[in-house]
């Protein structure tokens, strides 16, 4: 039975400035004796550089004619009342200092304790700004603000992911058993609608698999030197015979080196969300062009994706990204997604050295923007 996280507290401060003060006050002991050690030493050698004329005058003078005595131990003794003043001084600072540094390493202690027992909201408290505690503090609490949200993310995705599993299953419980029953006959196209349902089961657990695999290992990629504009131009076409509106632009024809299955599923992830998303009727712009942007290493190959839909508040444009993210719940549900689909563009991109970034489109919707590194212009990454 795990002990009380509140109950441990007390007595893992007691114990850590037991710790402390013993450690001091060893060294004080220490350091005291070997004080004495040396102030002895240090006597002896300078009686001993004294005439018998004048030590024996100096020992008579203290001791009295013909009485024993030892001078280094006379002055030790002399120094015997501010050495125990001193002690006493040190034994009380040991005891403070270790009560000063007991408390914050305590604190963490007891922060860590209900981090492991389940309490990710556990926070220490803050400490001197520009202290070694306060940096471990200021870890801490890092530690626990990614562990709260991993959990949340968690939560969420399970969330998300049964709501997606349920509406497939449902409805194909609902065509089997009327199948079974005689109420719909079997027929090619009851048996499309079914596999269109399997095809979303299938999509869903390939996804699944494909966030699982980048979040365990680097995504493997068969790299390649691809026509990036062709692949493009490939994907919006398939769209485009499905009655989407996709207007396609080509400012150059540029060569990335990746994995073109991957960067068939980015660009068709980008363009599904798109769709989704605007309303019927408004065109789809997709532009493919090449530029050497500021602060980037090389040039690079740059995607861009605009509709005219609702868009989403400003404030959640940095997380478009993010797995299972959704900047409008009841939207998003209502319209299908699991909150994958733009998460897996950004892994299968970053995979390839790249980034993705969201903004304002002029259209009134998104832009989402996805950018990959070119080739070297000597092996023909530009052509007119």
């Amino acid at each position: 039975m795990r002990a009380d996280p509140a109950e441990r507290g007390p007595a893992q401060q007691r114990s850590i400035r037991s710790e402390l003060t013993a450690l001091l006050l060893l060294c004080t002991v220490g350091s005291v004796l070997l004080e004495c050690l040396l102030l002895v030493e240090s006597l002896s050698g300078q009686l001993s550089g004294l005439s018998p004329a004048l030590l024996a005058q100096t020992h008579a003078a203290l001791f009295g004619p013909g009485r024993a005595g030892s001078l280094p131990l006379l002055f030790l003794q002399a120094s015997l009342l501010p050495l125990a003043l001193g002690t006493v001084v040190s034994v009380l600072l040991s005891v403070l200092l270790a009560r000063q540094y007991a408390r914050p390493l305590a604190a963490l202690s007891d922060t860590l304790a209900r981090l492991a027992s389940g309490d990710l909201s556990a926070r220490p408290a803050s400490a001197h700004a520009h202290s070694e505690s306060a940096q471990l503090a200021r870890n801490v609490a890092r530690l626990g603000e990614r562990l709260q949200a991993a959990d949340a993310e968690r939560r969420y995705a399970n969330a998300a992911v049964a709501h997606e599993l349920r509406t497939p299953i449902a409805v194909l419980r609902a065509r089997l058993a009327a199948l079974q029953d005689g109420l719909v006959p079997l027929s090619a196209a009851e048996l499309g609608k079914l596999a269109r349902q399997l095809e979303v089961l299938t999509r869903l657990a390939d996804d699944l698999q494909l966030m699982t695999q980048t979040e365990l290992e680097p995504l493997p990629l068969a790299l390649q030197d691809c026509d990036l504009a062709a692949l493009v131009s490939e994907v919006v076409a398939n769209m485009t015979a499905a009655s989407a509106d996709i207007r396609l632009h080509l400012a150059a024809c540029p060569l990335v080196r990746g994995d073109a299955v991957r960067l068939r599923q980015v660009v068709s992830n980008v363009l599904d969300n798109a769709l989704r998303y605007s309303p019927p009727g408004l065109p789809i712009q997709v532009r493919v062009w090449a530029e050497q942007a500021a602060g980037t290493p090389g040039p690079r190959a740059c995607i861009r994706v605009e509709d005219a839909g609702v868009g989403v508040p400003d404030s959640a444009l940095p997380q478009l990204f993010d797995r299972y993210f959704r900047a409008d719940d009841s939207r998003t549900r209502s319209t299908g997604g699991s909150g994958m689909g733009l998460a897996i563009v950004k892994a299968i991109v970053e995979a390839h050295g790249g980034g993705t970034s969201a903004a304002r489109s002029a259209l009134g919707g998104l832009a989402l923007s996805v950018w990959l590194p070119l080739l070297s212009a000597s092996d023909g990454a530009l052509r007119s």
